[in-house]
């Protein structure tokens, strides 16, 4: 992939609602923004650092840091988790990814912060399946405390699933995390599986399908896009493809 300059927030409305967000978590009273403002707080270089920055930070509230990923680029050119700190302006890479590593590759979704300081996301390539180009995948877990990144699990691109190109979502407890897969789950209606919706139990690492996409009528497939959980501990997502339209469908 060719290197290119990305920013790490490109719109205005976003410089300034992040600016205001930090202003009150550190107490301080925070006028009404009459207008939006732009400012460049990082732009990705390539190398050690990363490039192409997909998904969106998570915020800190007890550091006042943000934490992200890059989908390409780095010590071992398969993306980076990074941290930032927006008062210095300083970015500090916490992990590189090796690009089809068995730690997992390419992370592109937003990372979870845990209340207990610890960081989870999802790669969508790597973890040593060979079933897909560089590996099908990973859920892994970085300790803030220990800069550690461990590997919880890897796709198989089979009944589990393969390629999450959404993120994670806590159950109430955060003991257990939720999310989807595009490829894998059943291959009846799709030649490369149409893809899940899965779980797992982060203290015993096990990990559950909870549901394979058909693309019929009153199913769906391809789900790329993040989960919500309400109160009652019932999901909710969408799938870009399926549905009586095939235009995509409500889960």
């Amino acid at each position: 992939m060719p290197r290119k300059n990305y920013t790490l927030l490109n719109i205005a409305t976003i410089g300034s609602l992040v600016i205001a967000a930090l202003a009150t978590a550190n107490g301080l009273a925070v006028s009404p923004v009459k207008a939006a403002t732009f400012q460049t707080l990082h732009s990705f270089a390539g190398g050690a650092e990363g490039a192409v920055p997909y998904g969106r930070m998570v915020f800190d509230a007890k550091t006042g840091l943000l934490y992200g990923t890059t989908v390409s680029e780095g010590a071992g050119n398969g993306g980076t988790v990074f941290q930032f700190n927006p008062s210095t302006q300083a970015l500090t890479t916490l992990y590189s990814f090796t690009l089809g590593g068995k730690k997992g590759s390419n992370p592109q979704t937003p990372l979870i912060l845990s209340k207990k300081g610890v960081l989870y996301g999802v790669t969508t390539s790597g973890g040593g399946s060979s079933a897909c180009n560089f590996g099908c995948g990973t859920i892994f877990k970085l300790n803030l405390a220990t800069k550690q990144l461990k590997t919880l699990y890897a796709f198989s691109d089979q009944s589990d699933g393969g390629t999450p190109e959404a993120g994670l979502v806590f159950d109430s407890a955060q003991s257990t995390v939720f999310g989807t897969t595009v490829q894998g789950g059943d291959f009846v209606d799709c030649q490369i599986g149409c893809g899940t919706v899965y779980k797992l139990v982060l203290a015993t690492k096990s990990f559950s399908s909870l549901h394979a996409f058909r693309s019929i009528a009153d199913d769906g497939a391809d789900s790329t896009a993040g989960m919500v959980i309400d109160g009652n501990g019932i999901l909710y997502g969408t799938a870009s493809e399926g549905g009586p339209a095939r235009l995509g469908h409500c889960l």
